[in-house]
């Protein structure tokens, strides 16, 4: 199973509190590796943005309004969260929406192996053509990188996918095809391959494949629903306990992926961005053209979207919720849209308790210039690749601002003001 980390991943912080353990990182941007284009401003406030821009973006310079990845990130509310599938496989990994046919290969055995002398791609399958987009959660449990063998013992792995092909025929033929390039794939010197689960719904196909030196297990499961193909890879190390936790895994994650895609709570993915959205995108301060965005940047979010990468991912979609928010809007800030200003009021102070909750080196830090209702926090980590070091929310009318650096407070602060600004802007 995959095991390389997203930008999201590599910032994601364990909360304390087992109810709301969501991870500090829903911002997919660290200010200090953002170059940003413009000529400072001062506003009526006497607001400090630096040469952040803030005047709205031409929606000509955002990704088409039918883009498949944004269909992909509305597909994310189909997708079961892991802690409705296993509780104990609760680190969230690079969760993401799949918007081409190039990170088919992505996903597992789809792809060959470094050094593998094989052609079998997912993305070069027949079926390919015929993909739409899609989203996948991943998450796992015990010591992932670590160097002590005996860490390595537990680890965990469990994957959900949905990919969206044009019709149930083609979900059906992308099956078989899938099924296929995870078997040749598999078949590596010091790899046992196996048939997978039997009896799978829908005519659904399986592979395990076990490395004998380590005895590290991957079990394939493909089940197609109508136009949607579920594709489950769960992954564990250890003793026959471990087997058996796999094996029930797999079909537990099956079986609730496809009772989460008869939900009526299940919006439309293929629905094009609205003129709404649009409006917020525009509203959101932009990167500037040399910064390549991250994923999830330049796009419109849900709830479900979001919540997929926090630790707590039921209790933040919740929080979510009950602060009415509709949308996301995430480009080199974030901005949250709520019911209301009361409740981004709250979405706030939601988010300010756990941030302190998180660490006792959690502080309070400065605010921005003539903005002293933001909440600044200095966590103290290090700066480097990866590190968020500062964040920084304020609520304004029905928007929570949220802004993250990894170097620079003054750089933050400048963020939230162009972010204020261009909320009002004209």
């Amino acid at each position: 199973m995959e095991s390389r980390r997203s930008t999201y991943d590599r910032r994601v912080i364990k909360w304390r509190r087992p109810v709301a353990a969501a991870a500090l990182a829903s911002v997919p941007m660290l200010l200090a590796a953002c170059q940003v284009a413009g000529t400072p401003q001062r506003g009526p406030l006497d607001v400090d943005t630096g040469e952040f821009v803030t005047t709205l973006s031409d929606p000509g310079s955002l990704p088409a309004a039918d883009d498949p990845y944004q269909a992909g990130l509305r597909l994310a509310d189909a997708v079961v969260f892991r802690q409705e599938v296993e509780s104990i496989v609760d680190k969230p990994g690079p969760s993401d929406a799949l918007g081409s046919t190039s990170q088919l290969d992505a996903l597992g055995y789809f792809a060959p192996g470094i050094g593998q002398d094989t052609e079998a791609r997912a993305s070069e399958q027949r079926s390919s053509k015929d993909f739409r987009f899609g989203y996948r959660s991943i998450s796992y449990t015990g010591t992932e990188r670590s160097g002590d063998a005996a860490e390595r013992s537990d680890r965990k792995h469990l994957s959900v996918a949905v990919l969206r092909y044009t019709d149930p025929e083609a979900a059906q033929a992308a099956v078989t095809e899938l099924a296929e390039v995870a078997d040749e794939n598999a078949h590596t010197p010091g790899v046992e391959v196996k048939k997978g689960a039997a009896g799978l719904p829908n005519g659904g196909k399986g592979m395990l494949a076990v490395i004998d030196s380590t005895k590290f297990t991957e079990e394939i499961a493909l089940v197609p629903r109508g136009r949607d193909v579920v594709v489950v890879q769960v992954a564990a190390q250890g003793d026959a306990a471990a087997e058996r936790w796999r094996a029930e895994t797999v079909r537990t994650a099956v079986d609730r992926q496809l009772a989460r895609l008869e939900q009526d709570d299940v919006p439309d993915a293929d629905a094009p961005r609205s003129a709404d959205e649009t409006d917020l995108l525009i509203r959101t301060v932009p990167l500037n053209a040399e910064a390549s965005p991250v994923p999830g940047q330049n796009y419109i979010s849900g709830t479900r979207a979001v919540a997929h990468l926090y630790f707590d991912a039921p209790g933040t979609e919740q929080a979510l919720i009950e602060a009415g928010v509709d949308m996301v809007s995430i480009r080199a800030t974030t901005v949250y849209r709520a019911a209301d200003a009361a409740k981004a009021e709250g979405l706030q102070e939601y988010f300010d308790e756990f941030i302190a909750e998180a660490d006792s080196s959690h502080v309070r830090t400065s605010s921005p210039q003539d903005l002293s209702s933001t909440s600044c926090w200095d966590t103290g980590e290090a700066a480097g690749a990866g590190s968020t070091r500062y964040y920084c929310l304020l609520a304004h009318d029905r928007y929570l601002i949220w802004v993250t650096a990894n170097e620079d407070l003054t750089l933050a602060h400048q963020a939230v003001a162009a972010q204020y600004t261009l909320l009002d802007a004209e």
